[in-house]
């Protein structure tokens, strides 16, 4: 009587989409699955697409899957879309669409899935919808460039009858920071030469110099 309820606990035992995956394992994905999902699948499957409403660029997605339903069964190759895509066994499943993949990929994703799918890459996709324009604008309602405008207060500072105008409130306040002030006025004569040198064909601007107090 104990006997069917050993052969259920085998088949829950059974291969399955490994949380940690061995060392070997992951060798195995970074050198043999993931350049060919980079290749062939992430064009059309990926972060700026996602076709079918599949993506294969993380593990929580390939789990997940499409319209289509979960991408694979992990230890069931027979029963995963991904392999029946990739061997072109179903005629209305055929992945790549522009031509079948070499007999080496097709046989290390098959490999793969046969395994159990360890699968290293724990990112999550980032929405469900990449292309919904909401709940991105939702997400960036804390953007700066999003925010009304609003005018700072002027500060106060200790030469205000240097103040001509609110910029010159926020300079002074830097530089009576600094123990600096305005230079002082220039004279006409200084004025006009500086009016004549700002426009020569270098155009360079002499602005006031700071002095300390």
């Amino acid at each position: 009587m104990f006997r069917p309820l050993a052969l259920i606990a085998v088949l829950l035992a059974g291969p399955a989409f490994a949380a940690e995956p061995t060392p070997e394992q992951i060798e195995f994905f970074e050198k043999r699955v993931r350049p060919v999902l980079v290749e062939h699948c992430y064009s059309c499957h990926g972060e700026k697409k996602d076709k079918g409403a599949l993506r294969l660029d993380t593990r929580d997605a390939i789990l997940k899957g499409g319209d289509s339903g979960p991408a694979l069964v992990p230890g069931k190759p027979e029963a995963s879309l991904l392999v029946k895509a990739v061997t072109y066994t179903n005629p209305n499943i055929q992945m790549p669409p522009k031509g079948k993949l070499p007999a080496e990929h097709i046989a290390a994703l098959t490999e793969w899935v046969k395994m159990g799918a360890p699968d290293p890459r724990t990112g999550k996709t980032t929405a469900d919808n990449p292309y919904d324009i909401a709940k991105h604008l939702a997400a960036a309602k804390d953007h700066w460039s999003l925010q009304p405008v609003k005018l700072p207060a002027v500060p106060k500072v200790a030469g205000a009858s240097r103040v001509s105008t609110p910029v010159d409130a926020f300079l002074l306040t830097k530089l009576e920071a600094a123990g600096l002030t305005f230079a002082p006025p220039a004279d006409k004569r200084t004025a006009s030469r500086r009016r004549r040198k700002r426009w020569t064909p270098s155009r360079r601007i002499h602005p006031r110099t700071p002095t300390r107090n």
